[in-house]
């Protein structure tokens, strides 16, 4: 039963796939790219074949037109996605036995790396999501002349000891984690930017997590500006204690124990 189960999630996710690219192929670009590698670079040409007595043409791409490549690249792996999600719904149909789950995800693992560099994969790896995941580019947040300095053991400048000690733990146990990585909240209507102390990503099912370290509990306006209102403010964006958002917390009289941390990585499973 479980297994007929998961072939028919299978089957719904294929269909899911051939429709989305279908809808997506009415707006393709004619022609495809072309790469070249050049002195550790790559260069991308837009080919058109011959059509209606026209010649085929090769033009090369220039730096302000990167998103051409990028279009080309996206359409091109697209087609073989397709491809290949039908000839995988197929088998499925007639042949369960032969069908093998790891199919699309290998068109993008096999793509050469000039393509890769430009492509949105619809179907990727568990190794080549986090990779991905991880590599996101965003804007540290700012620090104050009178902020204490800590840096964390991948280099990056924290706000805290303890937040020292938690970014070292998620390094440490191999937990992709983001810092003060930039979010979209709606405050009422209105759209704001916060940064989370950490987002962190559980690889086993690509969900990610808040994690929020509240370090002053006990001071009245902290707890009511910190963690209250924003408390509230998550909870407005649909993020919860125990769904998606993790706590820790010290006070001036109770100091941080990673230990907790310990329990809230075994207890969510965010590492092996």
């Amino acid at each position: 039963m479980k297994e007929l189960t998961s072939l028919k999630k299978e089957k719904q996710n294929l269909q899911s796939i051939i429709a989305q690219i279908e809808y997506q192929s009415k707006n393709w670009l004619q022609g495809t790219l072309r790469v070249s590698p050049n002195k550790g670079y790559y260069r991308y040409y837009h080919y058109v074949p011959a059509a209606d007595k026209k010649p085929a043409q090769n033009r090369h791409l220039t730096k302000n037109e990167l998103g051409i490549a990028r279009q080309l690249a996206q359409q091109d792996y697209e087609r073989v996605l397709l491809r290949v999600a039908r000839q995988q719904l197929r088998i499925l149909e007639r042949h369960p036995g032969e069908y093998d789950p790891h199919a699309l995800q290998d068109v993008y693992q096999n793509l050469h790396e000039g393509r890769k560099v430009l492509v949105m994969p619809l179907v990727m790896s568990d190794e080549d999501y986090i990779r991905q995941w991880e590599s996101v580019q965003y804007v540290p947040g700012t620090f104050d002349a009178r902020d204490p300095f800590f840096l964390s053991e991948r280099g990056e400048r924290v706000r805290s000891k303890s937040e020292k000690i938690i970014a070292d733990k998620y390094l440490r146990r191999g937990i992709p984690y983001r810092y003060e990585f930039p979010m979209k909240l709606m405050d009422g209507k209105k759209e704001i930017i916060r940064r989370p102390d950490f987002i962190v990503l559980d690889k086993r099912t690509r969900k990610e997590y808040i994690h929020e370290h509240f370090g002053k509990v006990d001071d009245p306006d902290y707890a009511k500006h910190q963690l209250l209102e924003k408390l509230a403010l998550y909870a407005e964006n649909g993020i919860f204690p125990g769904v998606n958002l993790l706590m820790t917390m010290e006070s001036s009289q109770y100091a941080f124990n990673d230990r907790y941390l310990d329990h809230l990585i075994k207890q969510y499973r965010l590492a092996d």
